[in-house]
């Protein structure tokens, strides 16, 4: 056989990622934070719940979809990662493959004979599931449980000890990056093709975790650029500003004339126009403190630079 020899070179490709943790160190959060900063603002993302619904509890964190799985048989994994390429998921969360494995390790119990023989025929059936995880067409995470003990520190305290995942011995090797996640949600980074990052202990992997590793690979998605909004005009500020307002009583309203900002360069027809547009949006409360709104604010702008005692003698005169 002749070998082709080839320059090695880092081709882009997509990430392969396990998180393990116990329950309650947040491998479901994680993995939706870390597939956002991977495929970017407006990538789609899909989870694969094995945890009866509970993935939909982060809603909040993230836009997602989530698809829960019936079983957890070997062949509906596969099925339903195939059926997430299909629809074009740029990220796929399998939460979580310890559920598949449990699976296997349950049929194996039930097997009559022998247990090595019987293990032969399993085998080939996991080859296949994780064949269908690291070959998806997107980004990958799975999420796998950890196996647990309890400890006494040196103060005799109750100390959690991580002792492995519940997983085939050897699974973690067929992924890019293996996290393991603490109960305080902090991540140590066990095993990575991503030179920089191995041994590395991540707080709180987020977005921008994620972020790092698409660059890394040469395929992160673009950064959503943010339009700036337009300018809004004079009168759309002041109307906004105005109408937030709720004055509590007559003082407050008479003295407004004298401590109002009014958007910088605005004339003195646009500041007249504003008030009378803002008096209609009911900068007060009751129907007598609109009408002291309108008939103090509205002269004291007709008369610009005068006090009050200014004002009420014009208004008398123009009264008589």
């Amino acid at each position: 056989m002749k070998l082709q020899i080839q320059k090695a070179t880092r081709t882009q490709r997509k990430a392969r990622i396990c998180l393990a943790g116990a329950s309650g160190s947040g491998k479901t959060m994680t993995a939706l934070r870390v597939a956002r900063g991977l495929v970017g603002d407006s990538g789609k993302i899909l989870v694969l719940d094995t945890e009866r619904g509970s993935a939909s509890l982060y809603a909040d964190v993230t836009d997602y979809d989530v698809a829960e799985l019936p079983d957890y048989f070997y062949d509906t994994y596969i099925s339903a990662i195939k059926e997430a390429g299909k629809l074009g998921y740029q990220a796929l969360i399998v939460d979580s493959l310890s559920h598949a494995w449990q699976e296997f390790l349950d049929q194996h119990s039930k097997m009559q004979g022998n247990s090595y023989v019987n293990w032969s025929k399993i085998t080939p059936k996991y080859n296949e599931l994780i064949q269908a995880v690291v070959n998806y067409s997107g980004h990958i995470i799975v999420t796998m449980r950890a196996k647990t003990k309890y400890e006494m520190d040196d103060k005799n305290r109750p100390v959690r000890q991580y002792m492995g995942t519940i997983m085939r011995d050897g699974t973690e090797y067929e992924f890019d990056l293996v996290g393991m996640i603490s109960i305080d949600h902090n991540m140590q980074i066990e095993k990575s093709r991503i030179q920089h990052l191995q041994d590395r202990i991540i707080t709180k992997p987020d977005e921008s975790f994620g972020q790092e590793v698409a660059e890394w690979l040469g395929n992160a998605a673009p950064r959503q650029v943010v339009t700036p909004a337009k300018p809004k005009s004079v009168q759309e500020q002041f109307k906004a500003l105005v109408a937030s307002q709720r004055f509590k009583n007559e003082e407050e309203i008479q003295l407004l004339p004298f401590i109002y900002s009014f958007p910088e360069n605005a004339t003195q027809e646009e500041k007249l126009e504003l008030f009378r547009d803002a008096y209609d949006l009911g900068g007060c409360y009751s129907i007598a403190q609109r009408k002291i709104y309108a008939d103090v604010m509205v002269p004291s702008l007709e008369h610009p630079n005068m006090q009050m005692e200014e004002i009420e003698t014009i208004e008398m005169m123009e009264a008589e």
